[in-house]
């Protein structure tokens, strides 16, 4: 599993996923947006534990992995904080 959580791609293609799913719930309904944001957010969060110990703190990786991999993750939690903020502009009743 280790090495599997050792290449950039794996955080890159969370991304793409991340971000479509967003855009298609988004389109759906709001509660399924809403639902989708928790979930995806909850899921971003352990991807980003994941890809901080499996290669940003580990010594061997190479120093352009370690910078993909936190860029990566930024946008990720960038677009979930987004999706969150876009939450509030719902009118829920």
């Amino acid at each position: 599993m280790r090495r599997l959580l050792a290449h950039p791609r794996v955080y890159v293609a969370w991304l793409v996923v991340l971000v479509s799913a967003l855009f298609a719930a988004y389109a759906t309904d709001p509660y399924v947006f809403g639902f989708a944001v928790f979930v995806l957010g909850a899921a971003t969060g352990a991807i980003g534990v994941a890809g901080l110990f499996c290669v940003v703190l580990d010594p061997g990786a190479s120093r352009r992995d370690k910078w993909m991999v936190s860029a990566v993750l930024l946008l990720a939690v960038a677009a979930v904080l987004r999706a969150l903020a876009m939450l509030g502009s719902f009118r829920w009743a």
